[in-house]
């Protein structure tokens, strides 16, 4: 039997908040280090994602806090802006209005970070590479530190961000309290917990055999670039997969509003469901899809969590969501009762990355798929008619519907011009929808230098605005690329530092996601990338 969170040894008011928010009994990982981590201890955490890992270092971590000294008490280390965002969302909920609590990551303007930390903190949570820009401006001051966390421990490391991790702790004063959570126990996370934690205590929970994969639910994801291209490809699998209930996810509510306009324009009837809806109105469009009176359903993360309505055939991620338990509750929304459901995320270059959360976080693969084609959705609308005329005739011996009108006309009209024609009397919902074309191809790059690699993989040599007067190393320029573009480190090609610029080589594919970052800073400078001549 569960223990209670009271039994675990939580403060009354964080008792108090947590049950407000609705969690009744802690999970396992909850269970077992919640009070390790309140008598002080370091600890190694290793659980699947979506298990409640996040709540059960930092409920007990910021029982710990002193409200009453603005300083960095407590520092959360994450491989992505999207899990910074959401620990600093779980924190602030925990915490309360009293706690101070700041996200740091690339892409934010660093100025208003910085007057952030000035003002005072009590937590901070934030990828490495902008942490340590902070720290060496002198803003990010960690004497006051109690407590440090590596959040996703393994997947930062296999980022790239070993130097930066490891200048962060080497910050931090000896005495903190130490705590690593993973999904895996990798060797490179054992090795750097050899160095720095202080007789940890592992915490290890295992998944039920089947219990992180949904076997009824396909699961695939489609690479697109820039909302036309996405709609577009949408309405494709919309035609090709011939869904009957579908719920199509956005991340805000004016994304929704706008999809539901488009789909308009090809003759979709969908609605929309999310925040700016009344109860009674998100009421009446839940029992209308329910009842079958509306096939495409928009929503916002709103519905991702207690929708149940077992017919959904198809969930779409329009946009794919920031976290990887996001991703859970969404795709969970098919595959009820036994039914075989499909879940299609469309997936922006740059975030492909977060398509490795979601697999450890389901427990299996996610296919990339192609596309549709005019000419997929062509064969597949004509091989729909196909099948329900078969239906039609196999059963037309038992009826006689119209027997003397063909019987007449076919002693004047050939009897293939007869079936076109009653074809072309299919109403207008049965009849083929012009399938959207291509979106326009990209306006051509310049000309750039390319080199192979050992894997025959083409690469795009990139300048950078500063070099070794600005104090930059190659681990600057492989964490910055690898955190803001989400381009695995290991496919960065050779990097060559000179006096006042660099020069580092990406993959041809991912050169794009490079030289669209904003608010780059290396070495607390802003850069950006450019293709070299």
């Amino acid at each position: 039997m569960s223990l209670s969170f009271q039994e675990l040894g939580l403060s009354p008011e964080l008792i108090r908040t947590v049950s407000s928010l609705g969690f009744d009994t802690p999970t396992p990982i909850q269970e077992l280090a919640i009070p390790q981590l309140l008598a002080g201890r370091d600890v190694i955490g290793c659980a699947r994602t979506g298990t409640g890992k996040t709540a059960a270092y930092t409920l007990p971590l910021i029982q710990q806090i002193d409200p009453n000294l603005l300083q960095v008490q407590l520092l959360v280390l994450t491989p992505t802006r999207e899990l910074a965002v959401q620990v600093a969302e779980a924190v602030v909920s925990f915490g309360g209005p009293d706690l101070q609590v700041l996200p740091v990551y690339g892409g934010q303007p660093i100025e208003k970070q910085s007057r952030r930390l000035h003002r005072g903190v009590h937590v901070v949570i934030g990828t490495p590479g902008r942490l340590l820009d902070h720290l060496e401006r002198g803003l990010l001051k960690l004497d006051h530190l109690k407590a440090l966390v590596l959040d996703e421990c393994d997947e930062m490391l296999d980022m790239g961000f070993v130097e930066d991790v490891t200048k962060l702790m080497n910050a931090t004063p000896t005495n903190r309290q130490t705590a690593f959570f993973s999904a895996t126990l990798s060797p490179a996370v054992q090795n750097l917990s050899k160095r720095y934690l202080k007789n940890p205590v592992p915490v290890m929970v295992e998944a039920n055999p089947g219990e992180e994969r949904n076997l009824d639910i396909d699961q695939r994801a489609c690479l697109v670039t820039g909302r036309r291209h996405k709609t577009q490809t949408l309405i494709r699998f919309l035609e090709l997969e011939a869904p009957k209930a579908v719920l199509i996810f956005t991340r805000t509510k004016q994304g929704a509003d706008q999809l539901v306009e488009e789909l308009a324009e090809f003759s979709y009837s969908a609605d929309v469901y999310h925040g700016d809806l009344t109860q009674t109105a998100r009421e009446n469009v839940i029992r209308k899809f329910r009842n079958r009176g509306l096939d495409l359903l928009v929503a916002t993360d709103v519905a991702a969590r207690g929708l149940d309505i077992e017919q959904i055939s198809h969930v779409f991620n329009y946009d794919a969501p920031p976290a990887a338990q996001t991703y859970v509750h969404r795709v969970g929304r098919t595959g009820r009762a036994g039914r075989r459901g499909v879940a299609i995320t469309l997936v922006e270059p740059a975030e492909r990355r977060l398509l490795r959360f979601y697999e450890r976080a389901v427990g299996q693969p996610i296919a990339i798929v192609k596309a549709p084609s005019p000419k997929d959705v062509q064969q597949a609308q004509r091989q729909r008619l196909e099948d329900h005329l078969r239906e039609i005739l196999v059963n037309l011996e038992q009826r006689q519907d119209h027997q003397e009108l063909v019987e007449r006309l076919a002693l004047e009209f050939d009897p293939l011009d007869i079936a076109r024609a009653t074809l072309s009397l299919l109403p207008e919902s049965q009849r083929p929808i012009e399938v959207p074309p291509s979106a326009p191809p990209q306006s051509p790059r310049r000309s750039v230098e390319k080199r192979t690699t050992g894997g025959d993989q083409p690469m795009v040599r990139l300048y950078i605005g500063a070099g070794r007067d600005a104090g930059l190393r190659p681990g600057d320029i492989v964490g910055a690329i690898a955190n803001e573009a989400g381009i695995p480190g290991r496919t960065i090609g050779a990097i060559e530092i000179m006096d006042t610029c660099a020069f580092v080589e990406v993959r041809e594919q991912d050169s794009d996601s490079v030289l669209n970052l904003k608010n780059t800073t290396l070495r607390g400078r802003p850069v950006a990338f450019a293709l070299a001549e």
